[in-house]
């Protein structure tokens, strides 16, 4: 599956979207390289989620975070909808 293609599910939690992501970026490459971009992709799936743009913040973590900071916020986010 191309990336580009990538989409949260409507009836998908943030969680297992995740983990359906994490699942198909150690196939592609190794964890470090694909970080920002595992991030970056969380972030247009859910763009357009209210409060996202805390999400587009995250995005400015040290590297080897932006994954990790990105998917908080979502969790966060998720859980006040």
């Amino acid at each position: 599956m191309d990336r580009k293609d990538l989409r949260i599910m409507d009836d998908e939690s943030v969680a297992d979207f995740v983990c359906r992501v994490r699942q198909i970026a150690k196939r592609m490459v190794p964890e470090q390289a694909i970080d920002f971009q595992l991030g970056s992709k969380l972030y247009e799936c859910l763009s357009h989620w209210k409060d996202s743009y805390y999400m587009l913040a995250a995005l400015e973590a040290p590297e080897g975070q932006v994954f990790k900071e990105v998917r908080t916020v979502a969790l966060r986010i998720e859980w006040i909808r």
